[in-house]
């Protein structure tokens, strides 16, 4: 019985932990982003003077505790910038997915992505936010952030739970 509750709890924790992620991901998308890209920055791969300052822009105030890759998803769903400037103008993820994004939906999931040059991969939580930049385009930016620290908390706020629950469990125990 305990390690089912513990089961529960922790899946409950985890639960908690991406859900928390993904409003940070909707938040920065929202607040710092929003007014940093316009309409011209999702029409088409953005390329020269441009995506330098929006490298600047991410790397200054997004890519900071654990945030890997940031990537923006234009018309045609094809990715119209990235901060894996490799990833410019191919097809930005499941058409579904995106269309459900598209229509004010914010979707996450856990999955390995590349972190490096030399083909590693590491779990990261990919958000994918809407953002209105006008009265009919709708950005789809992909926030994806190392899914470890995420993991962690969720284990530290199982521990507790834990402690209480296994000292109950032998009071209970003795006490029978």
């Amino acid at each position: 019985a305990g390690a089912v509750i513990l089961g529960v709890i922790r899946e409950i924790d985890q639960r908690q932990a991406v859900r928390a992620a993904t409003d940070r991901s909707h938040f920065v998308a929202e607040t710092l982003l929003r007014g940093a890209i316009g309409p011209s920055d999702v029409a088409g791969p953005v390329t020269g003077a441009r995506r330098d300052q929006l490298d600047r822009l991410i790397r200054r105030r997004v890519l900071l505790d654990g945030v890997l890759r940031v990537t923006i998803v234009g018309s045609g769903d094809r990715i119209t910038y990235s901060t894996d400037h490799r990833l410019i103008g191919r097809i930005g993820g499941e058409r579904a997915e995106i269309a459900d994004v598209r229509s004010g939906a914010i979707r996450s999931r856990v999955t390995s992505v590349p972190a490096g040059d030399r083909g590693e991969s590491v779990k990261a939580l990919v958000s994918s936010v809407p953002v209105a930049l006008g009265r009919d385009e709708i950005a789809v930016i992909s926030i994806e952030q190392d899914f470890a620290p995420i993991a962690a908390r969720a284990r530290e706020a199982l521990l507790p739970v834990a402690g209480v629950l296994e000292l109950a469990l032998i009071l209970l125990f003795v006490l029978l």
